[in-house]
């Protein structure tokens, strides 16, 4: 009975300790996979237009935009007066909200010029000049 158990215990730690659970995620590719492929870049250029989108959907959410406090005195909306000061707190919720989805907008947008133009001789002159004004638009 001792060696049965004994046998069971090392057989599974044998396949614990095969078993490799560091999968690959195709859903969240990184900066340098998504530079690094013509067709990635364009990929990465409709993620940008649905990012854009996403951003200014938290813009029309946002309440001092629907009650005109967006740009009004500092003891309206704290977090927005906060904001345009250039500091936004964590927690304050609908303001950070906006800011962060912006940066990543922008963010992403740096990304696609920077995949074009490491793979300028993959694309042609007008789909290159498409992703760039795309990037620099938005």
């Amino acid at each position: 009975m001792r060696m049965t158990r004994y046998s069971l215990v090392a057989f599974a730690a044998v396949g614990l300790a095969a078993c490799n659970l560091d999968l690959k995620n195709p859903n969240s590719p990184t900066e340098g996979e998504v530079t690094s492929s013509a067709d990635a870049t364009i990929g990465l250029a409709t993620g940008l237009q649905g990012r854009f989108a996403q951003s200014y959907g938290n813009f029309a959410y946002m309440a001092g935009l629907v009650t005109d406090e967006f740009a009004s005195t500092t003891a309206a909306l704290i977090s927005i007066s906060d904001a345009e000061q250039g500091s936004v707190p964590r927690g304050t919720g609908i303001a950070e909200n906006v800011f962060n989805s912006v940066y990543r907008t922008v963010r992403t947008a740096d990304e696609l010029i920077a995949g074009s133009d490491a793979l300028a001789a993959q694309f042609d002159a007008g789909t290159r000049s498409g992703l760039r004004a795309l990037a620099y638009a938005l």
